[in-house]
């Protein structure tokens, strides 16, 4: 059996593995953990290596002379090129995983002995015309004669056949075609895209970002419910904006989807629009059909029909993710409470997960090993927000006692929250509440950014911009 060495992780591989295993079934796909073991695979017999540079000495390659193709993954390259019969250099994952979508990467045996077996068919047709030695019967003679019984105006047919007694034929006159238009009939051959090969355009089509210059994917959950865990998000996202980054925010697999009825109070959703789950199967199929922009985020919605008679499987939810993985700041909106199938199987595509708590503790208190059992499973490093937060020391031992390190606070806007239900724009367009959230959603911007946080960070100019635009965004 053939083998693809991957020399990346599987986190980090983003599918490509399973894409390799679809596109090539005979061969078996295994990961590379080391530097030693990429150059133990080079010089042995393999069909494919995928590599990053570091991990890659071409100097070696060249002198190896290797049977199977390399693939080298150079961020500092533009694009793709070749160095060479069976070495190419990427400059990331993503280009590569579109190259092997789209180009016919078909074995180069498979090809001639498939143009072998064309050959012997052409010969062993031509030899059967050869060898078909079959008399052909003789051509009847066709006269037009007038009989007594026939009408004066009227010709009958005699055929002048001396077999015509044994056997019947064909009495009608031929037909001259020539001078008849004649017209091809071409028949177009539908092409049926998997939901692998739709996930790839939706993202191509509508999250392919200008710019991109790193990534997170942040989950937020609650363990107790009424926590107002999508609304953070709606207005983080919408405050995040004005960093001028990309921002995202999904909604994951639940029973009760809340964020599409949420985002259709301040404006309708998108003529046509359907789901990200509903373009991986609907014969419909339109990938632009999938974008929703409002007030410059994209948002992913369940949709009414997500949930009907539909168990999805581990490789749809990795295909739901890779949305995020083009964009500079992914938020999930998980389900809260217990962590159901779906919400572990999203965790694996997580960075961070932002645990949201109130002044409950005692309630919060019994889920801890629950935490820390599946944060344990995920190697996923949490952080702890503290709503209807009226002591920032107290905040600070609720969180020291539960044994995460706090990323920041949030004001109780209970009443708050209650009356923007009825009203058409997000709570953060109220200027009094957004001076309440501001200082809180600034230090979340500054964890987010890290040293690029002055970079993003927006001036008066650049806000003024923002402002005046707003009207029309709504």
């Amino acid at each position: 059996m053939k083998k693809i060495y991957l020399a990346i992780s599987e986190k980090e591989s983003s599918g490509i593995d399973n894409i390799l295993k679809k596109k090539f079934p005979e061969s078996e796909v295994l990961f590379l953990e080391s530097k030693e073991r990429v150059l133990e695979a080079i010089k042995s017999s393999f069909q494919m290596i995928i590599s990053p540079i570091d991990w890659i000495d071409i100097g070696t390659v060249e002198s190896i002379k290797p049977d199977g193709t390399i693939i080298i993954l150079d961020p500092s390259k533009s694009g793709s090129s070749v160095e060479g019969d069976r070495l190419f250099i990427y400059d990331n994952l993503d280009r590569f995983r579109i190259d092997i979508l789209t180009k016919d990467l078909e074995n180069g045996n498979l090809q001639k002995n498939k143009n072998k077996s064309l050959t012997k068919q052409k010969i062993e047709n031509q030899n059967t015309q050869k060898n078909d030695l079959t008399p052909k019967p003789q051509e009847s003679k066709i006269t037009e004669t007038k009989t007594e019984s026939t009408p004066k105006n009227e010709t009958s047919i005699v055929i002048d056949d001396k077999n015509s007694s044994q056997e019947e034929g064909n009495t009608s006159k031929p037909v001259n075609l020539e001078g008849y238009p004649h017209k091809e009939t071409k028949v177009k051959k539908e092409v049926v895209l998997g939901p692998l090969e739709r996930t790839e355009e939706i993202i191509q089509k509508n999250y392919n970002y200008d710019r991109w210059d790193g990534n997170k994917i942040i989950g937020v959950w609650s363990p107790l419910p009424a926590n107002g865990v999508s609304t953070f998000i709606i207005n983080l996202a919408i405050f995040l904006n004005k960093y001028d980054l990309n921002i995202a925010v999904l909604e994951t697999i639940k029973t009760r989807p809340v964020l599409k009825s949420k985002l259709t109070k301040f404006k309708s959703a998108p003529e046509g629009w359907i789901s990200f789950f509903e373009a991986l199967y609907t014969k419909d199929y339109k990938p632009e059909k999938v974008k929703w922009v409002y007030r410059g985020v994209d948002w992913l919605p369940l949709g009414n029909n997500d949930l009907k008679g539909k168990k999805w499987t581990s490789e749809d939810i990795s295909r739901y993710m890779q949305v995020l993985k083009k964009c500079n700041v992914g938020l999930v909106d998980l389900p809260s409470e217990v962590m159901q199938t779906y919400t572990l199987q999203t965790l694996e595509h997580l960075d961070e997960l932002w645990i949201i708590v109130d002044n409950r503790y005692d309630q919060t208190s019994e889920w801890i090993n629950h935490i820390y059992e599946t944060l344990g499973n995920f190697n996923l490093e949490a952080k702890l927000i503290v709503t209807r937060c009226y002591s920032f020391e107290r905040a600070e031992r609720i969180a020291e006692e539960l044994g995460f390190s706090l990323l920041t606070t949030l004001p109780s806007l209970d009443l708050e929250i209650q009356i923007n239900e009825s009203e058409n724009k997000p709570l953060i367009d109220h200027i009094n509440i957004k001076r309440r959230l501001s200082p809180s959603f600034e230090k979340i911007a500054e964890h987010l950014l890290g040293s690029h946080y002055e970079k993003y960070r927006p001036s008066f100019w650049k806000r003024m911009k923002k402002l005046i635009p707003m009207v029309d965004s709504v």
